[in-house]
């Protein structure tokens, strides 16, 4: 390989120091597992499903046993067993006016890297509208925007919600195409969005154990959804390629810097200067 100029071997070492420098006053967290907080209403709990554990053991446990490391956060811990990481924010009952009332206090109390957003269930239920449930859902991430301008970068994996067994069938397809073009406008103007598409993962009514909630084998059909993104993510989030483009430069620096979390600082350092794809 043809050595480089002594004026970038000067530059690469300048731009290390800045950054050591500038991380070692930009944050105070000590690098640790991704934290994942599961968000949203009983099917993030787990309601009807054996042991109450929902898709978030079968997730916990692929993530696991695949080599990652990873924090399940959140207020809440249920699950009957213990052989996986039981914290949650999955609230019975709750709409999404009042997940996003409480947002802001979880993330101060149990901060997170990842959210999986799965919320609209009980606002249909209620009969609120498509329209107006999308527009909450939309405050929920603005106020996840809010919390990141003083703590951590947050990526939201934000769910098309499951469909359900009965004649409001039509509104929740209604409301996963209102989420999925509020995805598609936030990820236009740069917001940390990703969205899944969990009302075609699931078969109803035969992964479903009575009108809204899903069985075992429905639950473990979602689990395998968040698992394909989330492994994606924690790919990006902890390659110091962070723009894709097969080297690690200037562009990596200041996406490193903005969120130095993710990443030790001597596994850039190590990697900065490398124009071959990770």
């Amino acid at each position: 390989m043809k050595e480089r100029p002594s004026h970038w071997r000067w530059l690469t070492i300048i731009l290390l120091v800045l950054v050591l420098a500038f991380a070692s006053t930009a944050s105070t967290e000590t690098l640790g597992p991704i934290r994942i907080m599961p968000l949203g209403d009983s099917i993030t709990y787990g309601s009807s499903s054996t042991n109450t554990v929902g898709y978030r053991r079968p997730l916990y446990q692929s993530l696991a046993g695949a080599g990652y490391s990873v924090d399940f956060v959140g207020s809440q811990a249920d699950g009957s067993l213990t052989d996986f990481d039981r914290n949650h924010e999955g609230h019975r009952g709750w709409r999404a006016d009042e997940i996003r009332d409480n947002i802001t206090g979880w993330f101060n109390s149990t901060p997170a890297d990842v959210v999986l957003l799965h919320i609209g269930t009980n606002d249909i239920s209620q009969n609120q509208t498509a329209a107006s449930t999308a527009a909450e859902i939309g405050q929920i991430l603005d106020d996840i925007d809010a919390w990141e301008t003083t703590n951590n970068q947050v990526w939201v994996v934000l769910a098309r919600i499951i469909n359900r067994n009965d004649w409001r069938s039509g509104t929740t397809t209604t409301l996963n195409g209102l989420i999925q073009a509020l995805a598609d406008t936030r990820i236009a103007d740069g917001d940390r969005i990703v969205a899944v598409n969990m009302e075609s993962a699931l078969s109803y009514p035969g992964d479903l154990a009575d009108t809204v909630h899903p069985n075992d084998t429905g639950y473990g059909k979602m689990a395998t959804v968040w698992f394909a993104e989330t492994v994606t993510l924690i790919a990006s989030l902890t390659n110091p390629d962070r723009d894709g483009d097969c080297d690690v430069d200037g562009t990596d620096l200041a996406a490193f810097i903005a969120n130095t979390r993710m990443l030790d600082i001597t596994a850039f350092a190590g990697n900065f200067g490398r124009n071959t794809c990770l």
